[in-house]
């Protein structure tokens, strides 16, 4: 089985350390099959589970969810602007256009890649636009497999 996967959780809580144990956050999973990506690191037979590392990013606002008539409106304009700022998302852009005119390794150049692969001329479409969510997710998940392999190196 992969050890990269990724998929949509919804948060259900989270509790602060009170004990040697640490933080706990709880998640549910969106379909029954996903469960089977968390058995094959289970240890023990509580289910604990060995070392995994997380991507997680906002896909909507706790706003939206309350009300769920309302279109849905992500916050993944602030997300991706944060993202631009982060180095490991800068190299791994900068390596996907290494043959292309952006040839700077900053926050700009991601910016602009982020343009590029979400079809937009501004990071606020991704607040509203259901293709550019759709790309944006789709490239996130790329970035996340990437840095995950670097990890393994």
């Amino acid at each position: 089985m992969d050890s990269i996967k990724t998929f949509e959780v919804q948060l259900l809580g989270w509790a602060k350390s009170t004990s040697k144990k640490g933080p706990k956050v709880t998640f549910l999973l969106q379909d029954d099959d996903d469960i089977e990506f968390f058995e094959q690191f289970t240890l023990a037979k509580n289910k604990t589970a060995g070392q995994l590392f997380d991507i997680a990013v906002s896909l909507s606002s706790q706003d939206d969810q309350s009300k769920p008539e309302a279109k849905q409106k992500t916050r993944l304009s602030q997300d991706s602007a944060m993202l631009c700022k982060n180095e490991n998302f800068q190299q791994w852009c900068y390596e996907k256009n290494c043959d292309n005119k952006l040839i700077l390794n900053n926050e700009v150049m991601s910016k602009e890649y982020i343009y590029d692969k979400c079809g937009i001329s501004s990071r606020s479409e991704l607040d509203y636009n259901p293709e550019a969510v759709r790309r944006f997710k789709s490239m996130f998940r790329e970035y996340g497999e990437w840095l995950m392999s670097r990890r393994k190196e």
